[in-house]
């Protein structure tokens, strides 16, 4: 009896060892944001965000009469592609204006954690951009930024916008000047600098990619910004965009060290739409777009 006894705590204290081990596999520690800078994806990581088919297996693991509450025991995740489609599940069930729960985000986060490739996923970042802080800003960003030049066009429904913006002085008495000239009398030239200081610490969220690309699903909005910053150590930094994903203008790339970058965050969009907001500078006309949706991986890593 004695050993019957000892054989069972055994088998006991065997399977709750196991069992630690296992949910540590399955729920690894995450540490976001990232430190800069992030790691260019492998070609294996590349290779496993295309072959997870996420849209074809939410539906086989995760059909429509699984609630959400039971998601996370309705099937065990081994893998990031796991993960992202159970993030997927999660985001499925979930309205559109509505932010993610924190079992969503959770999911999201495991998945990218190991391999950022699931943010950029076509129906990952549709659902989840912006949700979660992904990576720090560049060690360049906590300097202070002298000058700014701003060079924006717009069509759409309305009248065009074109013109160009120098700010120079900017950490300490900003100088402002517009062209075309017309524009010089009607901006406003006496700005808080802790707006154009904003735009350094607004450089998260910056994923490395394989290729700029340009995401226009929607229509009757055509932003085209190309934001120059100079940093007080003459470091030099140019983020653009010509996509009309977020309604400002975004997602924004850049270039740093020769490696392409897009923000994955409304970051820099909201710092820059504050100061141009407060110059008084015309962003267009268009009240609102149509939208339809667009490929995102497939660009960022053709």
């Amino acid at each position: 009896m004695n050993r019957y006894f000892q054989v069972t705590a055994w088998l006991i204290t065997w399977a709750a060892i196991f069992g630690c081990q296992l949910l540590q596999f399955s729920l690894q520690e995450v540490t976001l944001p990232l430190e800069w800078a992030v790691t260019p994806l492998t070609k294996q990581q590349v290779s496993a965000v295309k072959e997870c088919d996420l849209e074809n297996l939410v539906k086989e693991r995760y059909p429509d009469t699984i609630k959400t509450d039971e998601l996370s025991s309705a099937y065990t995740p081994d893998s990031d592609c796991d993960w992202a489609i159970l993030a997927l599940a999660y985001a499925e069930r979930a309205d559109n204006n509505e932010t993610p729960s924190e079992s969503a985000k959770a999911a999201y986060s495991q998945a990218v954690s190991n391999n950022f490739g699931f943010a950029l996923a076509t129906p990952i970042f549709h659902r989840y951009f912006g949700s979660v802080s992904l990576v720090e800003a560049p060690p360049f960003a906590t300097q202070e930024i002298t000058d700014v030049q701003i060079k924006y066009e717009w069509s759409g429904l309305g009248d065009s916008v074109n013109y160009s913006a120098e700010i120079h002085q900017a950490n300490s008495t900003p100088t402002i000047a517009v062209t075309p000239n017309d524009l010089s009398a009607s901006i406003n030239t006496d700005i808080d600098k802790k707006l154009i200081q904003a735009l350094a610490p607004a450089l998260t969220d910056l994923l490395p990619v394989e290729s700029s690309f340009t995401l226009t699903p929607c229509f009757d909005n055509y932003p085209n910004w190309v934001v120059h910053l100079t940093f007080k150590d003459h470091t030099t930094v140019e983020l653009t965009t010509a996509s009309n994903f977020l309604y400002f203008g975004g997602p924004w790339l850049t270039e740093i060290d020769a490696q392409n970058y897009v923000q994955v965050s409304i970051a820099f969009a909201k710092a820059l739409s504050e100061l141009v907001v407060n110059l008084e500078l015309p962003i267009g006309q268009t009240a609102g777009m149509t939208c339809f949706g667009d490929a995102v991986f497939e660009k960022a890593f053709p």
